[in-house]
This record gives C-alpha cells, sequence and structure tokens, in this order.
C-alpha cells in the first residue's frame, strides 16, 4: 500500500461498484471482512471512508438485514473514516487518546489500526498526519460534566467560567446539579446493602471509576449470595453509562473452563471501545489466566479478535466490574489482591426490594455516582476491604462449616481433614437450591454421593449424599477464620504439672482433642457411647473392632450430634485413670492423692483431662520395650506404704492401647457431668510414662510379688560394653504382635541412635526372640516383623 504524504479531498464520480475496490481496482476480500459486524451507521455521504490512496471506500449494506451496515468492524471503519478525513467529530483527551463522538457519546477508539488490520500499512502515519494539520481538534476533558460543575479525572474541578466547561467531557449530565448532600444520601444508600462503610464506599468507587479513575490499576469483583442486590445495580450501572458500556463474559476473557480460541480474544472486543465492561454472573477471577487479566487491568495490549479477523493486539481502555457468588481464591495471593477492589454484600429480604426499586430511578444511581467522584477526588487509592468471608455465609452455610470442620481427624497444618465429609442429611437445608450451591461454591465444597464409613448413629453403613472438600485452598481460608474467632487460650501463667487440682477447664470440643492428639502422633479410634441409662459410658457400637482395628491416625467413627464418645488409644499408647473411691473406701485418698502420698510424680502426659466424676486421666506414650497391664482397682489386699487399705482396691486404672478405652474429653452426661481438658503438652514432646509410674503399675498388677528391678545401669556385658536392661515377661494372646511390633522397632531405633555394635544389637534381639517364642510366637513371625523393621531403618 502506498504512502502518501498527504490526503486526497479531490471530489470524485459517484461510486459504482468498481469503486469498492480495495486498492487500485482489485477486489480485496479481506477488506470486506474487516466491516463484517457492527451495528448500523447511517451516514451522509455516498462512501464511508477514503483508501490511502484518495478513493472513496462504501461498506455495504447487510445482506441479512437490508438497509443495515453489516456488524462487526463496520463501527471502526467509521471511525477510521472520521480519523482520516478529519471530521470535528474526533477530539483528544489530556493523555492524547483519540476519542470519537458515537451516538451522542464521546468513546474512547482506542488502538483502531489494530482492529482493522491496517497497522503498519501506512494508516498509522495518516492518521498522525491529519491530527497534526488539524490542531483545532477539540480537547476532550476526561470526567463528567454536570450543570453547575464539571469533575475531572484526577481531582480537579472546573468551574462553569472556565473556557474547559464548554469543551467535549466524557460525560455529560446537564440536567442535574451536583451537590454534596447528594452524595452523602450516596453513600448511606449504598451502606444499607453492604457489609460495612468501607465496602460502602467502594460500592461508590465503582459507580464512577469508569470516568473518575486515574488510570486503569483495578477490576472490581461484588461479592455474595444470590439475591442480594448485585445484579440490579450493575444493570443500572449499565443504564447510567449507556454507549460507554458494554456486557461482556469474563468466564470467556479469562479462559475459564471449556473456551476455543476464537471466543477467547472476541470477548476482549468491548475491553478495548468502551470505559465499562460488566459481567453479572462470573466465575472465579483466581481460575482464569492472571497474566491476561493483569494486563486488561493495568491497561496494557491485550489479543482481541473481531467477528471474521485474525487475531490482533489492542490497547484495553475499559474498566471490569464482575459479580460472583464465591469469594476469589486470588485473595490469598498479594499479588493478585493488590489489582483487585472488592465489594462484600450481604443483605437480604425487604432491605434488598427496597434497593432493587429504588435503582429503577435514575436519582439513586446519580447519588451513587456523585459519591464515588468525591471518593475517586479525594482519595485515589481508596479502601481495600478484603473479601469478608463470613459475612456471605447464611445460617446453614455457617452450621454447614463448623461440622464439617469437627470431622475426621484433622492434619496438623491445615486443621482439618481433607477427607472428611458431612452427610447433608445432618444440616437444616436452606430455603433456596440457588443459596446453597452458592453458599457451597462459597466454602470450596461440592456436594456428592458417597459410601458412608463412619455411620450416623445407630444407621447401617450406606451410600448417602455428602459434602466433601473441593478447594483445599479456598475451605482453608474459612477453616481459618473460625479457629481465629475461637477462644484463646487463657494467658495466665500455667501451674505446674503435678498441681492438678489448679488446673482450669479449656474449652476444647471433639475436633480440637482430635488435632491435638493428631499433632502430637497419636493415633487410634474415636466411637460414640450410649450416653444414656446406667451404661452411658458403654460403647454404642461393637468394641472389639475399634481396639484391633490398626489405626495411622485418629478416626472418628461418630455422627455430628454425638453427646458422648470413647477414644481406644492405638497400641503403645495408654491413658492411666486416677479415680474417686466409692462405697466403702468413700473418703480415703483419690487416685491422685495416692501418687501424692506415694511420692510419685506424673511427668509430661499428653492431655490432663477432669473426668464427670472428678478424677483425671492422663495421656502417655509407652516406652519402648516396656509392657504396661491393663489394672482397674488392684492392690486391695496389699496397702502400699502410708495408705489404708482399700477394700475396692486402689483408685488407679490403666487404660492401654489395643485394650481398653477411656470415655473422649469434650463428652457430657445428660445430668451436665462432663470430661474436660484441663491441660495440653507440648506437640513436640515425648510423653512417655515416667518410671516412678511404671513401678506403681506394676506394683498395683503384682501386689504379692516384689518390686520388679529396674537398675539404671546396664545389666548384661556385651562385646566389652553392656546394653540395658530388658523385659522379658511372656504376652498374652491378643496383644501379642502389636507388642512385638513396637518392642523391635524400639529397640532397633535406640541401637542406631546410640551407634550399638551389632553385637549389642543382635544380643537385645535374641532377648525379644525368647520373650515372643514363651508367648506362642512362631519364629517365622518373629523373623519377619525383624526383618520389616530393619528394613525400615535401613539396617
Amino acid at each position: 500500500m502506498n504512502d502518501l504524504d498527504e490526503l486526497n479531498f479531490t471530489p470524485l464520480p459517484p461510486v459504482t461498484d468498481q469503486d469498492l475496490a480495495m486498492v487500485r481496482g482489485v477486489v480485496n476480500s479481506n477488506r470486506l471482512h474487516m466491516i463484517k459486524g457492527l451495528a448500523s451507521v447511517p451516514l451522509s455521504e455516498e462512501f464511508d471512508f477514503l483508501g490511502c490512496d484518495g478513493r472513496p471506500i462504501r461498506i455495504p449494506d447487510s445482506v441479512r438485514h437490508p438497509g443495515h451496515k453489516l456488524e462487526g468492524a463496520a463501527q471502526a471503519a467509521h471511525m477510521l473514516r472520521l480519523t482520516l478525513t478529519g471530521d470535528p467529530k474526533l477530539a483528544l483527551d489530556s493523555e492524547g487518546q483519540l476519542w470519537a463522538c458515537w451516538e451522542d457519546s464521546w468513546r474512547p477508539t482506542s488502538d483502531l489500526l489494530s482492529l482493522t488490520e491496517e497497522r503498519d500499512k501506512g494508516y498509522d502515519k495518516f492518521v498522525r498526519a491529519t491530527l497534526a494539520k488539524h490542531p483545532g481538534l477539540p480537547v476532550l476533558q476526561p470526567g463528567v460534566r454536570f450543570a453547575n460543575v464539571g469533575l475531572l479525572r484526577g481531582g480537579e474541578v472546573v468551574m462553569p467560567d472556565d473556557p474547559r466547561f464548554n469543551a467535549p467531557w466524557a460525560m455529560s449530565l446537564d440536567d442535574e446539579e451536583f451537590t454534596r448532600d447528594r452524595a452523602i444520601l450516596g453513600l448511606q444508600a449504598a451502606s444499607t446493602i453492604t457489609t460495612d462503610m468501607n465496602d460502602a464506599r467502594m460500592l461508590c468507587r465503582v459507580a464512577a471509576a469508569p470516568l473518575m479513575r486515574d488510570h486503569l490499576q483495578y477490576a472490581y469483583d461484588l461479592l455474595g449470595t444470590g439475591g442480594n442486590g448485585k445484579g440490579c445495580f450493575l444493570k443500572a450501572l449499565l443504564d447510567f453509562y449507556g454507549p460507554l458500556g458494554s456486557t461482556f463474559s469474563f468466564a470467556d476473557f479469562a479462559g475459564i473452563g471449556k473456551v476455543s480460541p476464537t471466543s477467547y480474544e472476541q470477548a476482549g472486543v468491548p475491553l478495548t471501545q468502551r470505559l465499562l465492561a460488566v459481567d453479572s454472573d462470573a466465575p472465579d477471577p483466581g481460575l482464569g489466566d492472571l497474566g491476561r487479566l493483569n494486563k486488561a487491568i493495568s491497561g496494557e495490549e491485550v489479543s482481541v479478535r473481531l467477528l471474521g479477523f485474525n487475531a490482533r493486539m489492542a490497547r484495553a481502555v475499559a474498566v471490569m466490574v464482575i459479580a460472583s457468588n464465591r469469594t476469589p481464591s486470588i485473595a490469598s495471593d498479594p499479588s493478585q489482591n493488590r489489582r483487585w477492589r472488592f465489594v462484600n454484600f450481604d443483605r437480604t429480604g425487604s432491605v434488598v426490594d427496597d434497593w432493587r426499586v429504588a435503582l429503577e430511578r435514575d436519582a439513586l444511581m446519580i447519588d451513587l455516582f456523585m459519591a464515588g467522584c468525591v471518593e475517586w477526588m479525594t482519595d485515589p487509592v481508596g479502601v481495600n476491604p478484603r473479601p469478608n468471608l463470613t459475612s456471605d455465609l447464611d445460617d446453614w452455610g455457617m452450621e454447614t462449616l463448623t461440622r464439617l470442620l469437627g470431622v475426621g481427624t484433622p492434619d496438623p497444618k491445615l486443621g482439618f481433614d481433607p477427607d472428611a465429609y458431612l452427610p447433608t442429611s445432618c444440616v437444616t437445608l436452606p430455603e433456596g437450591n440457588r443459596d446453597k450451591r452458592a453458599q457451597l461454591g462459597m466454602m470450596g465444597l461440592r456436594s456428592e454421593s458417597k459410601y458412608d464409613r463412619l455411620r450416623l448413629a445407630g444407621d447401617e453403613p450406606k451410600v448417602r449424599r455428602c459434602y466433601v472438600i473441593d478447594d483445599l485452598e479456598r475451605f482453608a481460608n474459612f477453616a481459618k477464620l473460625i479457629r481465629d474467632a475461637q477462644p484463646q487460650p487463657n494467658p495466665t501463667p500455667e501451674p505446674a504439672p503435678d498441681e492438678l487440682t489448679a488446673l482450669e477447664p479449656r474449652g476444647r470440643d471433639f475436633g480440637a482433642v482430635e488435632t491435638q492428639l493428631g499433632a502430637m502422633g497419636w493415633t487410634g479410634n474415636v466411637f460414640p457411647l450410649r450416653g444414656q441409662g446406667d451404661n452411658a459410658k458403654a460403647p454404642a457400637v461393637a468394641l472389639e473392632p475399634m481396639l484391633k482395628t490398626p489405626a495411622t491416625h485418629v478416626a472418628d467413627h461418630c455422627g455430628h450430634d454425638e453427646p458422648m464418645r470413647g477414644f481406644a488409644p492405638a497400641p503403645g499408647f495408654m491413658v492411666l485413670d486416677l479415680d474417686i473411691p466409692k462405697g466403702a473406701d468413700e473418703g480415703k485418698p483419690d487416685g491422685y492423692g495416692v501418687l501424692r502420698a506415694s511420692g510419685v510424680g506424673i511427668g509430661d502426659p499428653a492431655l490432663v483431662v477432669r473426668t464427670g466424676s472428678g478424677g483425671y486421666h492422663l495421656y502417655y506414650r509407652i516406652p519402648d520395650g516396656v509392657d504396661i497391664p491393663q489394672i482397674a482397682h488392684k492392690g486391695a489386699s496389699t496397702p502400699l506404704s502410708g495408705l489404708p487399705a482399700y477394700e475396692g482396691g486402689v483408685p488407679i486404672d490403666t487404660r492401654v492401647g489395643g485394650r481398653g478405652f477411656v470415655v473422649m474429653p469434650g463428652s457430657s452426661m445428660p445430668d451436665g457431668r462432663k470430661w474436660q481438658v484441663v491441660r495440653e503438652g507440648a506437640i513436640d514432646g515425648d510423653h512417655v510414662l515416667p518410671s516412678g509410674l511404671q513401678d506403681l503399675i506394676q506394683r498395683l498388677a503384682h501386689p504379692k510379688a516384689e518390686p520388679m528391678p529396674r537398675p539404671d545401669h546396664p545389666s548384661a556385658p556385651v562385646d566389652g560394653s553392656y546394653v540395658p536392661h530388658m523385659n522379658t515377661t511372656p504376652v498374652a494372646e491378643g496383644a501379642r504382635n502389636d507388642t512385638m511390633s513396637h518392642h523391635v522397632w524400639g529397640w532397633l531405633k535406640r541401637a542406631q541412635e546410640r551407634g550399638m555394635s551389632d553385637a549389642q544389637r543382635n544380643y537385645g534381639l535374641n532377648q525379644i526372640r525368647e520373650r515372643f517364642r514363651e508367648s506362642g510366637l512362631p519364629d517365622k513371625e518373629i523373623e519377619a516383623c525383624i526383618s520389616h523393621s530393619m528394613r525400615k531403618l535401613g539396617l
């Protein structure tokens, strides 16, 4: 295409079909495609624009709609004609951006040459030359002119006596007067529908952003469940801006879901030809092409495509405003969050009805716009309220969230069980399905059919409709918010561990207890208790599976509303029960009193629980290679030194992993008695049963026998050194395999850590072999256990 120094305005003969040729009489189908697609363009001339060689070019009528210009690039072609001919309906703003007067409104032409496929083909030079030869082109004022004042982007106020007041403005409201009172009314109206005043201010800023923002820097996301006023605000906003605004598909533009390359690029066209682009039902922005979104938000070039064209790069000039029903995942990413501004809607009912009716009148939208102008002029940056998570949750959503956080065994880092599920029947249904779907999506949940192995109390396992976690990042935001809202521990100094009577309850529920035990590395099973009658503390399920089923974590087998639950620790763990004497022994020292009278300390238990009767449960890890007997009120025939004889036995019991269970803290009886945590050990502590308690337990288990020696020095010379004493007492059937596994692992681990010689290590293994042969286990099973542990430890 030839480059000409100036345009040729010589009158030409009437246009013929031959004049439709694009370049020197050659029909160019690309140009016909270029003029395909935009709305009707009524023009008085016989041609639509001049070619670079001075020949007239005409846009033919639509074959589908006679009398109308083809849709698509006809608008761009018309703007190009205006540019090339120096039409007085053109103006430049203070930033050098070209605007065209279209349907009595000024609109940005954006990167016009890109849209018409004429970049680098000579037209760009002609545009610059034409503008240089017409210094009289008016300077368009970016802002809004009211009847009494003009407000410029950037904060300047233009009064009627200023020459600029009569220049073209991006928007004119000549029949409205700007007043501070109306701006205050707009802010008050916004506050009735949003979460707080910061959100109200942001909503007003959205109303004025297309005209008053100093430069493209933010996109706006209106958050809230369905039916709380977002959609009617966006409709009123589009009506207010008229030709300056347009709807667009945020999902297509951001490439969310199944989007074709053509739709992906065509969705960006409104961003290059309007000041406002709106989507009233957008998905999560964090799921999209964040790089493309950032460019559009910052006013950089993005790839776009007009109908019938190849993709082109064009500069985005429109402000994006979207409405969504779920908190965006970008909220946790500071690099993305700074580009977004959020408005939290949290009202329902009659307030929303009043808001909708008021927006149908132009007055409220103008009030909001005036308030937004004030916000932009006084504060170019503005507040940025973070997405208000819980304000968007109704009672049903909060109940669902809270119950799900209490299900399963929480992961120590996440604070909840990522595999948890909650039967839908456990939560009261909301009024509308739409609200339920929105709430689930907001929290990162979904509904699916799942085999309920945990069961509801009293029901048989079966497939149920359940809520499960679909988006861990989104759900984690809500989980953290709930945890942060929980009462914090009392900051007063904690009493010494042995002063149990001075400890106060900590208010831990079942979920918190499971989290604490899981973080300490405990394993075991949680199951429902009967909770009523004389046997309230008896299991409501078969006990044997709870005792014997191997557990890799603290597994919860309860429904959501079980008031009493039992905990069966796995082998290697135990609970010491310090009971209260009853019957003939009433008034004698209780279990804790026995320890104090015997001078036995409690060490560092993982948990201390005050029981419903007033006693204590102390949670311990059993030392490697130690066999703790299961006892209940033993020692009736042989009193302990310094203590009275107990007819019903000393009030100290053990609940050993694999053989016993206890009532779990968080449980409560119908008469109000509760099991409450009063002390929690450090997560990284050992919490091993102290030697003094081990000796006392053995003494109670074998009252007529001599106390078992527990030498502090090595007892068996091997290879010039010594190895520690080992327990060689046979193990009863039912606990042999678990005990052997723990014994072997503990010994090999100790040998590895202490650098024992092979002779020392094998000496201990031979004692283990002998112990479990005496317990009735075959050699093959013993050797398999030893080999497995050695492979695991790399020995």
